[in-house]
């Protein structure tokens, strides 16, 4: 009776390992098959581009492109914010933006507007003054930006695909903090009252420390704390 139990798993076991063989000739099969149709196709697409045809018939292709769906350039927005809250928003033009100045606000956030991706990317945060200049994107990165406030724990993110506050000068403070976590529907002390601190994690995994008394400030290839 065990023999013939130990006859029949192995024979069951062969199947198996006939049928694991076929199937990984097969995927074995595809893979090289596949690579080789790939090769062949860039080969003659690169020999078909050349012909003259088809270069005039792709220039009008993108002509039409073009003209049916043009690419619109970002607006820029401006936006101003005193004890967290949002005094005037403003897109459009610069020439009209000193006459819409408050007279008084903590900062203003200048981003551009993408009308064909409906998002804010490149915010820089500019002190009391309205020429924003040139602006470049930093190099550096953070792999985390937690907040500490009472007993909550914020994890905030200042670059994602929809915008992006890792913009060369910026500084991240007491005031622009207070607006973040208001703005993200958390409940805050007045700004007066208003205590945290923030652990940083940046992308060469160094953590760094900072209280509601310092400031970050967003340096071409590096952070500063003061």
């Amino acid at each position: 009776m065990y023999v013939n139990k130990l006859k029949n798993y192995l024979k069951n076991r062969f199947k198996e390992m006939r049928v694991l063989d076929v199937c990984l000739h097969c995927i074995y099969k595809l893979i090289y098959y596949y690579t080789c149709v790939e090769i062949f196709l860039e080969t003659k697409m690169e020999e078909f581009a050349k012909i003259k045809v088809v270069q005039k018939i792709a220039r009008n292709v993108r002509t039409l492109k073009h003209y049916y769906y043009p690419v619109v350039p970002p607006i820029p927005q401006y936006l101003f914010v005193e004890d967290g809250n949002q005094l005037l928003i403003y897109k459009g033009n610069d020439q009209l933006l000193s006459l819409l100045e408050p007279e008084t606000y903590d900062f203003i956030i200048r981003n551009d507007y993408r009308l064909n991706k409906s998002k804010w990317i490149n915010n820089k945060i500019i002190s009391q003054h309205l020429d924003c200049g040139d602006y470049r994107v930093s190099n550096t990165s953070l792999l985390s930006f937690i907040v500490y406030h009472k007993d909550q724990m914020i994890d905030i993110q200042l670059q994602t695909e929809s915008y992006n506050y890792m913009i060369v000068g910026n500084i991240i403070n007491k005031k622009f903090i207070y607006y973040l976590l208001k703005n993200m529907g958390i409940k805050v002390d007045d700004i007066a009252n208003f205590e945290y601190h923030v652990q940083l994690i940046t992308s060469n995994v160094e953590v760094l420390q900072m209280n509601s008394t310092e400031s970050l400030r967003i340096l071409e290839n590096d952070l500063l704390i003061y």
